[in-house]
């Protein structure tokens, strides 16, 4: 991890409601300053790639992608109230070892064919 470009008390001078920087790449980089603080990551087209809103309430991070690759050498965690997970054409869960689904509620499995084993 890199140094912070100013120590953490150092006083930054406040930004304009808006600011943008272009990038090589036709992509734009924008900090948008208002109740709720935005960094915008636009593609050249203008649609909104990467967006980070600082809220009242908490932090949230939306990226859109072509494909979105997340490798990790120990372990991934999901952790929230509730996690949803869409696909809209396929979706495979694959294990090299033991897989196990635990509920303190009802398990439900809808399809037109269930097949087990």
């Amino acid at each position: 991890m890199t140094d912070p470009v100013d120590p953490p008390d150092a006083a930054l001078p406040a930004l304009p409601r808006a600011t943008a920087l272009g990038l090589p790449s036709g992509r734009r980089l924008v900090v948008e300053v208002g109740e709720v603080e935005r960094l915008l990551l636009h593609a050249p087209n203008g649609e909104v790639e990467l967006s980070i809103e600082l809220t009242p309430a908490g932090p949230v991070l939306k990226a859109r992608a072509l494909r979105l690759d997340l490798e990790a050498t120990e372990s991934v965690r999901l952790a929230a109230p509730t996690v949803s997970i869409e696909a809209g054409e396929r979706l495979d869960l694959r294990s090299g070892g033991a897989a196990e689904l635990t509920a303190e509620q009802d398990v439900v499995v809808l399809g037109a064919m269930i097949h087990l084993n």
